[in-house]
């Protein structure tokens, strides 16, 4: 079977003006609004709005945990130090007193 260049020119006018028709339809519809001169818009249901908001809420419920987490580890820690240090020196003020009874 051969398709001639005149055949394929045929298809794609025909095809244009279905296009260029459904586009023009489509712009009447929505009261003269081109569908490319806006951004898209999505609707959400009720449903998954609240879903939406609740995973929000969680996350940021869980990012406050952790940062509350790693706050009060981080002062163990701190304490933990300070207490080292002060055992440290109540041991060496014990060592001192020896040394100075001796």
């Amino acid at each position: 079977m051969i398709i001639t260049d005149y055949r394929v020119k045929s298809v794609l006018r025909t095809y244009t003006r279905q296009l260029q028709k459904t586009k023009l339809s489509q712009f009447d519809r929505i009261g003269g609004e081109s569908l490319s001169a806006g951004p898209e818009r999505v609707t959400i249901s009720e449903e998954a709005k609240r879903r939406f908001v609740m995973e929000q809420l969680a996350k940021q419920a869980l990012d406050k945990a952790k940062e509350v987490e790693d706050n009060f580890t981080q002062e163990e820690e701190e304490k933990g130090e300070q207490l080292e240090a002060l055992e440290g020196g109540e041991v060496l003020k014990e060592t001192l007193e020896e040394t100075k009874g001796k």
